[in-house]
């Protein structure tokens, strides 16, 4: 006979991951994808598990339920504990190497290891060479996570083809990206008293590895044939590279667009933005650089973001962008060459036409990244997760047996086992 497995619909879940106010990328698509979640289903609750980097504090939103000290082994085991009392229903990790503590951030698995419900991680970095470090940190953390999101085919590819994850235990979901209506950049720009202006842009934390230097390098040719041409640089520099050594690499850029001649032609907007400052920016450009210099580059918010606004893209051919602006939905160029950059941008400069084009199609693929459109397939991969948990039809790597692997589980740590149930208001435990 055959019986119905009745599951409870999903109610409570944990997102683990850097946020706002912190300036950092994943910061920011925490608090946007919590925030989506909760407008897709109103009766989800939703609480953040924050990581902190050294010696810094912030001034944390509400949803914020619990801090990790990065550099702190014992952090990680609270935090496990902290979410096993609280008897979520699932963990939604978000994973960059960097924002954890440990060799390649290998602390996470102590957070892995401890916790009772299913885990959904989202990569926003997949390396296709990783060192041994690296591999073995993936390796954990494959290992613990009942599925892996990737927001791109590559990262599908790589985790099938380096890792050996079965097909059905990747999701690939799109970048979200906020939703703007499809407008002139010439409206934009005369809000920021531009009008007159070829407005070029590059948003984003500020630091080597974006290939401002190649963008900046292409503006003398530019300005030759068109004189008001503006190269606008948006966004702070990175809080790590100024915590090491200052606005050094700033200072570095500023330096070579004097030597260049354009310093005129090139604007350092030096501040993090709001999300409404930082789209009103991005609406008004004609034309979006994104220079890259490698192509081990997986996702890119700020080409996402350019993306679902409908900018004219010029960019390198990182594997993020190969995917994002095929089918004409922007321009590659070659890494690291400034004439071809600079050739690509003219082009788009005097040819209305095509850049329209671009811009229309890429307008139309950026509706399939809006966080309303997001937050639904990821709603649907943590409702497949946990009714294979609880029907025994599991997916993951891991023993799906839960009392089997609730054994395999390190102990919990009694000593503050008491506070975090009070913590949460749990009784019973």
């Amino acid at each position: 006979m055959n019986h119905s497995v009745i599951i409870p619909p999903l109610k409570r879940i944990a997102v683990v991951g850097t946020c706002i106010p912190r300036q950092c990328g994943i910061a920011t698509f925490t608090n946007d994808l919590q925030q989506a979640l909760k407008n897709c289903d109103s009766d989800l609750s939703s609480m953040t598990i924050a990581l902190t980097d050294d010696a810094n504090t912030y001034a944390y939103p509400p949803d914020v339920a619990l801090e990790i000290q990065q550099a702190s082994p014992a952090s990680y085991a609270v935090a496990a504990d902290f979410l096993n009392v609280s008897n979520v229903d699932l963990v939604s990790l978000q994973h960059e190497f960097g924002i954890f503590g440990g060799e390649a951030g290998e602390f996470i698995l102590g957070l892995l290891s401890g916790l009772n419900a299913p885990i959904v991680t989202t990569l926003h970095t997949v390396l296709a060479n990783p060192n041994p470090a690296q591999r073995r940190v993936m390796d954990g953390i494959i290992k613990h996570s009942s599925r892996l999101v990737v927001m791109a085919d590559k990262g599908r590819r790589i985790l099938q083809d380096v890792y050996d994850v079965p097909t059905e235990h990747i999701a690939v979901i799109p970048h979200g990206v906020p939703d703007r209506a499809f407008i002139d950049p010439a409206m934009a720009k005369h809000k920021l008293g531009l009008a007159d202006r070829t407005l070029l842009m590059t948003f984003g934390l500020l630091g080597p590895g974006k290939g401002i230097e190649t963008a900046i390098r292409a503006v003398p040719a530019l300005v030759r044939d068109h004189p008001n041409l503006l190269y606008m640089i948006v966004g702070a520099t990175h809080p790590n590279l100024v915590r090491d050594e200052g606005e050094r690499y700033r200072d570095s850029l500023v330096a070579l667009a004097t030597e260049l001649g354009v310093i005129e032609n090139i604007c350092f907007v030096d501040r993090y933005l709001s999300l409404d400052e930082l789209l009103d920016h991005l609406a008004a450009c004609d034309i979006y650089l994104s220079p890259y210099p490698n192509e081990a580059q997986i996702v890119s918010g700020t080409l996402a973001y350019a993306v679902a606004l409908g900018k004219a893209v010029v960019s390198t051919p990182f594997w993020y962008a190969q995917e994002l602006l095929a089918d004409h939905c922007g321009v590659l160029v070659p890494f690291s060459e400034p004439d071809a950059l600079g050739a690509a941008v003219a082009r788009l400069i005097v040819d209305g036409a095509s850049r329209s084009e671009i811009r229309t199609r890429a307008y139309e693929r950026g509706r399939a990244m809006i966080w309303s459109s997001v937050a639904k397939q990821y709603l649907k991969v943590f409702s497949d997760v946990r009714f294979e948990r609880r029907s025994g039809a599991s997916r993951a790597i891991r023993p799906v047996n839960d009392e089997a692997w609730n054994r395999a589980l390190p102990p919990i740590n009694t000593d503050h086992l008491a506070a975090l149930t009070d913590m949460v208001g749990v009784t019973g435990v």
